[in-house]
């Protein structure tokens, strides 16, 4: 099998802040590592099979809990899906680094098979594979086990852009007073991919699990994905 995309979310940050310091790296074979926004438009590999492609990739502290949240997108501007959204041959990967040298302490390995409806299996969390069916309608379907909850489905892309105002931007000469936007020129700032949709696994899980000091509010936590085809 060969990796089609890597997305390192090198999410640094210290568990005992609400606030997350994060910066999005993509890292090729064979190339330096590259710093990175989200990435919604790829190379002909990537893009050949939408449903591996990589468009962002967070992890946050949900508030008032001690768990992690891992969320890994694939497949941007899916729209409403019609067959499987997930690539029955392809593997999902999340990786967990808690000692800063960007090798994984923890691999979660996601799988998808059948179709209508369309299952996934989530190995590495749990002594046995979490299963589960794929969400393809605005309805979540999560599953819980052992302090664990896990959910792959169809989302509204998370990521904010405002096409429109970043053309604008970058072709009329003006200071910006909402965003890229001036309001007497352009109005406010829209979201180019509000209803796009993306493809979702969220994982949600104690920090302890991952972060190798066994108490919640110490440590850091590097978290990156990478997509493979069988």
């Amino acid at each position: 099998m060969h990796s089609v995309r890597t997305y390192l979310a090198a999410l640094s940050f210290l568990l005992g802040l609400a606030g997350l310091v994060f910066a999005l790296v993509v890292v090729t074979a064979g190339e330096d590592n590259v710093a990175k926004a989200a990435d919604h438009v790829d190379s002909p590999l990537p893009t050949a099979s939408g449903q591996l492609d990589i468009t962002d990739v967070y992890a946050f502290r949900p508030a008032t809990t001690n768990d992690l949240c891992v969320v890994l997108n694939v497949s941007p501007m899916t729209g409403m899906p019609v067959g499987n959204l997930f690539d029955n041959d392809g593997i999902y990967k999340i990786y967990v680094d808690n000692t800063g040298d960007n090798n994984p302490e923890a691999t979660v390995t996601v799988t998808f098979s059948g179709t209508s409806p369309q299952q996934f299996s989530i190995a590495g969390l749990a002594a046995t594979p979490i299963t589960g069916n794929v969400s393809t309608t605005s309805t979540p379907i999560v599953v819980s086990t052992g302090g664990i909850q896990a959910f792959a489905g169809v989302r509204d892309d998370p990521f904010f852009f405002d096409l429109v105002g970043f053309k604008d931007f970058t072709s009329m000469l003006y200071l910006p007073d909402s965003g890229l936007r001036l309001s007497t020129v352009n109005g406010t700032p829209a979201d180019f991919f509000a209803g796009k949709n993306v493809a979702s696994i969220v994982l949600q899980f104690p920090i302890v699990a991952v972060n190798g000091t066994g108490n919640p509010n110490t440590g850091t936590i590097r978290a990156w994905a990478k997509t493979f085809k069988k």
